[in-house]
């Protein structure tokens, strides 16, 4: 009994590829068999065997040179990612250690000018820091952390090295309340170092004026400078007050009211110096 056209297929494709093999070991066999000795110059079969293969050599090869290359591109872009990066961090440290000396120099710098305060008044400083402020009430009030053990009292003069803080308004053991040159219901007396003419300066709550109510027509003028004068016995004479920015007119155009632009910058307050005079004997002797 014959066995199914199937089965008879199946036996014929299997003969096929078995006698394919052979003949390719066979064919193998020769070849090594005859190029294997010592010569000089290619066989025939050798030449028709390279002939053969050199267009799947030639392509193997560029195939192998394209995978290189984009082995090596990508290889090269990891490495400038990651050179990319750590040069960004380093420009971003480079960036902050700016920033720092920056701020370390103007720290440096407000130093030098406090301390020089000493140079340029003949009077004892109490140095104190402004450890708290009230945003509600920016322009009225800061506290120090000097107080009634450190000397200070109610009514001294508070300055820094642009001139005129406040007055000092409450004190505690170990803090002070100081009341600031804008607030409202701040006044100190003071005199036009242009002619000597004595006015008072007042808070207005977010700004400063002078007023000159013994003073005629030209007692103030824009650009006069203003300091402190000497009424009041807890505030030495002759400490920046501030400069006129504008003239204005008020009573009936009797007494002269000058917009003072103050020295002190109130906006960023830190360091500041309490003035406590020298009583009259004590400066005398000295």
């Amino acid at each position: 009994m014959l066995p199914p056209p199937h089965l008879r297929r199946t036996t014929r494709s299997t003969l096929t590829w078995v006698l394919v093999v052979l003949t390719g070991l066979m064919l193998t066999f020769t070849l090594i068999a005859v190029t294997s000795g010592d010569r000089r110059t290619a066989s025939l079969p050798e030449n028709l065997l390279a002939t053969v293969l050199y267009p799947f050599q030639n392509a193997a090869g560029w195939v192998t040179g394209r995978v290189r290359d984009v082995t090596g591109g990508i290889r090269e872009l990891m490495y400038l990612r990651e050179e990319n990066a750590r040069l960004r961090e380093q420009v971003e440290r480079l960036i902050h250690l700016e920033r720092l000396n920056e701020q370390l120099a103007q720290e440096n710098q407000r130093l030098r000018e406090e301390l020089g305060l000493q140079d340029r008044l003949p009077h004892r400083l109490i140095a104190a820091q402004v450890i708290a402020r009230d945003p509600s009430l920016w322009f009225q009030a800061v506290v120090i952390n000097r107080g009634a053990r450190h000397g200070v009292r109610e009514g001294l003069v508070v300055v820094n090295h642009q001139g005129i803080v406040g007055l000092v308004e409450r004190v505690t053991p170990f803090t002070s309340t100081v009341r600031l040159m804008t607030a409202g219901n701040f006044e100190i007396t003071a005199r036009n170092l242009r002619n000597g003419e004595f006015g008072v300066v007042e808070g207005q709550g977010d700004g400063v004026v002078v007023r000159f109510p013994y003073g005629g027509r030209d007692a103030v003028r824009q650009g006069d400078v203003i300091v402190t004068g000497w009424f009041q016995p807890e505030v030495p004479e002759g400490l920046y007050i501030g400069a006129v920015a504008e003239v204005e007119r008020g009573d009936h155009d009797l007494i002269p009211v000058g917009v003072l632009r103050p020295g002190v910058d109130f906006q960023h307050l830190d360091l500041v110096q309490v003035v406590v005079p020298e009583p009259p004997g004590e400066e005398a002797a000295q």
